[in-house]
């Protein structure tokens, strides 16, 4: 009698586990949605630092890009830190090492096909040699990754709910077929 017990325990263990793991695979893909917001909301700053460096200090763009690498974090400062670097170097101008730094950036980031668009419009910021230009086409930046952040916080909901939904879902098919 004792035996049946025991199975019966490490049965409801493996439920549990299963259950547990299917929903943990749901939030860590739950958690990926709200880094692509995340990354979008570190442009956002960027930009505006970059904005604010160009109109109050009147900084020259490749002395602005600079000194935006000691005002923001993660992947998009390792891609102004780059871009800095290769306009420092003289490898490049602004506009090219820009553009190809933004390939690199946009191939190693979870953005997914929306968020990679956004950015990669990005390129025409740079493109323009006077100060007034340069400056709405940042403002004009920033407000095109404002709307898409928006757009993906509202899709976010609603695939939160989808992924979380499915992954329980699946997590009790799974118990109900070893059974």
């Amino acid at each position: 009698m004792g035996q049946g017990r025991g199975e019966n325990m490490l049965a409801l263990l493996g439920t549990c586990l299963i259950l547990a793991g299917s929903i943990g695979i749901g939030l860590f893909l739950c958690d990926r949605e709200e880094e692509r917001i995340n990354i979008l909301e570190q442009w956002k700053i960027s930009l505006t630092i970059l904005y604010n460096e160009i109109k109050l200090k009147s900084q020259p763009l490749p002395f602005a890009l600079q000194e935006c690498t000691c005002h923001i974090s993660g992947e998009v400062l390792t891609f102004y830190q780059k871009v800095a670097e290769k306009i420092r170097k003289e490898e490049r101008g602004v506009i090219q090492a820009w553009e190809e730094e933004l390939e690199s950036y946009v191939q190693r980031t979870i953005l997914g096909k929306e968020g990679k668009k956004g950015i990669r419009k990005l390129n025409s910021l740079l493109g323009y040699e006077q100060e007034e230009t340069q400056l709405k086409m940042i403002s004009l930046g920033r407000e095109a990754l404002e709307k898409q952040q928006r757009e993906m916080e509202e899709e976010k909901r609603t695939k939160q709910k989808m992924i979380l939904l499915l992954s329980s879902c699946g997590g009790i098919v799974m118990v109900l077929l070893l059974i």
